[in-house]
């Protein structure tokens, strides 16, 4: 049954264009991921107290840049490749806020491997 499964799973995944898709999935959440960390550990050396603040500017510009990037990506994609990018980047959004949660909840309890450092 196990093969079965294995199988099936790949058969999913998709080829060439889509591919493309997949990876545009990942690269917006990627990207904006990484920046919030910089952002964040660079304000929580400056001025810790501001953090907050810098967050909520930040969910705002998120807010607007996933919703462009979303909309410019599934008028740009082929039709049969819009469902591996909405997987791709559903998976990699989820997967990235969950990274960013525990590496907040890191920096703030001190933890100054969470600098880099």
């Amino acid at each position: 049954r196990q093969r079965a499964v294995e199988g099936e799973i790949v058969l999913m995944l998709p080829g060439g264009e889509g591919r493309s898709a997949v990876l545009v999935g990942m690269a917006g959440p990627l990207a904006v991921a990484v920046s919030t960390w910089m952002l964040v550990a660079r304000q929580h050396q400056r001025a810790p107290d501001q953090i907050s603040a810098l967050m909520i500017k930040l969910f705002a510009a998120k807010l607007v840049l996933f919703g462009a990037y979303v909309a410019v990506a599934v008028m740009r994609l082929s039709p049969e490749n819009v469902v591996p990018f909405v997987v791709s980047f559903t998976c990699h959004y989820i997967l990235l806020h969950l990274m960013e949660a525990f590496y907040l909840r890191r920096l703030f309890a001190g933890d100054q491997h969470a600098l880099g450092r």
